[in-house]
């Protein structure tokens, strides 16, 4: 599978843009399709406090993360980190959401781009005097937030979480049966991502 390194794609049709007010120049941008770990679909390189657009298919189904090439693009799976996710439903609606449940490597928010203006965010900075307990390495070596799912989901690390952020806002809980998923009528939602860790 070829890798495409993007710098950002044309404004039409659906996607989502990519907003970089991370702190960490050599982070990259990872976009991955559901049940597709091993391969990313395409990345993007974006200058501290620069904004892209990433166009997608009508059927996009998948989440962007954080990472660096050396790692990502090794064709193993990748999960441990906050992801930040996306859908395309039948009738052109955009869903998407913030999700600390395979991790969290750093915090955002996702908005909705038609009239509605709906946010979802948490701004915090996440990993600076974390809990050790909390902490899990991730492939590039790092430490981010332990997973909240799965086996051996680290409890330390969701308690900190939300004395941080608000499971109303990102998906901490996975119990919850709502969350905090918004949708965007006109297929294009903004991502924003803040400080973290590759």
């Amino acid at each position: 599978m070829i890798h495409s390194y993007v710098a950002g794609d044309e404004e039409g049709g659906p996607g989502f843009w990519i907003t970089n007010h991370d702190d960490s120049p050599e982070i990259k941008y990872f976009l991955y399709e559901n049940s597709r770990d091993e391969h990313p679909w395409k990345y993007l390189s974006l200058p501290i406090g620069s904004t892209a657009f990433v166009s997608v298919c009508p059927t996009w189904q998948g989440r962007v993360v954080r990472g660096i090439p050396e790692i990502n693009l090794d064709g193993k799976v990748h999960n441990l980190g906050t992801w930040f996710k996306s859908s395309i439903a039948p009738n052109g609606w955009m869903w998407g959401d913030i999700s600390f449940l395979e991790g969290c490597d750093g915090g955002g928010s996702v908005a909705a781009t038609d009239d509605s203006h709906v946010i979802r965010k948490c701004y915090e900075d996440l990993l600076t005097g974390a809990p050790s307990a909390a902490l899990a390495i991730k492939q590039t070596g790092t430490k981010v937030l332990g997973k909240l799912v799965g086996d051996s989901p680290n409890q330390a690390a969701k308690d900190w979480e939300l004395s941080k952020c608000s499971a109303d806002e990102v998906w901490i809980d996975g119990s919850s049966s709502s969350g905090p998923v918004i949708e965007s009528t006109n297929g294009r939602l903004d991502f924003v991502f803040y400080k973290g860790r590759a």
